[in-house]
């Protein structure tokens, strides 16, 4: 697929709120067959707790690749089984319009105007090593944070913009089969991880994202293959040390972007799956989020296993 630099600027404006929502996870999926790992070992749990029908949890990937477009059975099973969908948001399109604004800078000012000259200059080949023609001034309106995250995607949206994120997709097919549809989090909380960043932190987490972008495309690799095999792999504890290996930043700011990333979120949105699940125990859920979400000691299906339920990882 070839673009013009004119096309670029098209598909930025109609497909800023999907990379929204695909980069509010930077923890991210070439073939049309099922991933191995997922096709072996699924990013599937089932949620069983006495006098509640069973629910599932599954992880995703915040792609639309073609792999993705064929779930295993038993996630397919028990997708079209469930009675309700929750995603981790309601992608509605005023969830997306709302999403689109929320990344945008208010203040007229443009990212040419907040980045050093040798910064722009970094941006620039790396834009055009990924796109001849692109460039930073085609995304001069984001915020800085929204930059960054969207930096490490731009491949994959580039490569699969015409198609559905995954995501997004189940979130269409449950609407439209008349199942139960909400969002674990709303678009304000997730954006909200970024925004309580310090500008300096941003800035740091952008040259962290630049020094290892500069590195892979050296090494003819990319961020995106890197994810893709993390998620193949069918183990969720892979996206922690991926992102371990991709950031190089200081131990204060590691952490706290972890404990904002995840670790709150999860203690957030594991709540509100159990609250769900307290309200209509006769339903039975189908939980979608990103598969890292399951990763470490503070993974969802361990936290609600604290919370007394029963979880079990479904194999095919």
């Amino acid at each position: 697929m070839t673009f013009q630099l004119s096309e670029f600027k098209s598909l930025h404006r109609l497909s800023l709120p999907k990379l929204a929502l695909l980069l509010l996870l930077p923890l991210i999926l070439t073939t049309h067959s099922r991933a191995q790992g997922q096709e072996n070992n699924p990013y599937l749990w089932r949620v069983e707790k006495p006098g509640f029908n069973p629910s599932f949890l599954f992880g995703t990937i915040h792609s639309a690749h073609p792999e993705l477009n064929t779930l295993p059975d038993v996630v397919t099973h028990s997708f079209e089984q469930s009675d309700a969908f929750y995603g981790e948001l309601e992608m509605t399109p005023e969830v997306l319009l709302q999403a689109t604004q929320l990344f945008i800078s208010s203040d007229n000012s443009s990212l040419q105007n907040t980045l050093s000259q040798h910064r722009q200059q970094r941006i620039n080949r790396i834009l055009d090593n990924i796109h001849p023609g692109l460039s930073l001034s085609v995304f001069s309106k984001l915020k800085l944070w929204a930059f960054t995250a969207t930096l490490a995607l731009l491949e994959d949206q580039i490569a699969h913009g015409s198609l559905v994120p995954m995501d997004m997709r189940l979130f269409q097919i449950a609407s439209f089969k008349g199942k139960q549809v909400g969002g674990l989090e709303t678009i304000e909380e997730q954006s909200g991880v970024f925004e309580s960043f310090s500008q300096q932190e941003n800035l740091l987490l952008l040259d962290s994202t630049l020094d290892y972008m500069e590195k892979a495309q050296e090494q003819g690799t990319s961020v995106m293959e890197e994810t893709y095999q993390a998620y193949r792999s069918g183990n969720p504890d892979n996206f922690s040390t991926l992102m371990e290996s991709q950031l190089s930043l200081s131990p204060a700011l590691a952490n706290k972007l972890n404990q904002r990333l995840l670790v709150d979120r999860n203690l957030r949105m594991a709540e509100r799956i159990s609250k769900l699940l307290q309200q209509q125990p006769q339903n039975s859920y189908f939980f979608a989020v990103g598969a890292a979400h399951y990763s470490g000691a503070s993974g969802i299906q361990k936290l609600l296993q604290k919370k007394g339920y029963q979880v079990t990882r479904v194999n095919r």
